[in-house]
Order: C-alpha cells, then structure tokens, then sequence
C-alpha cells in the first residue's frame, strides 16, 4: 500500500503511477467515473470519490488490459522513481 498527504497535487500520483509500471502514458479514473485534472488536490478528491482507494486502469495499444487497485501512502510517494525495483 501507497500513502500521499492530502496537499498533494494529483500530479504527483500521476508520476507515481507512471514509474511503478514503467510506462509513459496512464489513464487515471477516481471510481470508475472522472479523470482529475493534474492540479487537483488529493483533499479535494478523496471527498468527491468518499474513500482513499484509487482503481487504476492501464491500457496499451495491442490490447492488453491491466486494472489494479492501489492504496497511496505519503512514505512511498516520497521515494525516488527508478527502473530497478
């Protein structure tokens, strides 16, 4: 599980996000609903979606699908981005 502050900007889980599955491009949805927009506000969110899970989707082009719920957390968020895990 991921923890962020609730002052964190929505970009930051963006970038998160891209690091830990390697890819350049994800598509971000709060509850299966609306994609926020990057400046948006962690705060802001969890009060429009009522709760800290985010179900993430990444789709490639040849037609993979991956979907993955992750729980964000403030500790890992703060750690570097690189490609050897």
């Amino acid at each position: 599980m991921f923890q962020i502050g609730g002052n964190e900007k929505f970009a930051k889980v963006i970038e998160f996000l891209r690091c830990q599955i390697h890819q350049d491009t994800v598509f971000l949805y709060v509850n299966s609903v609306f994609s926020p927009n990057p400046d948006e506000l962690i705060n802001d969110l969890t009060l429009e979606s009522m709760g800290s899970w985010w179900s993430i989707t990444h789709h490639r082009w040849h037609g993979v699908e991956r979907c993955t719920s992750w729980k964000l957390t403030s500790a890992n968020m703060e750690k570097p981005c690189t490609t050897n895990f």
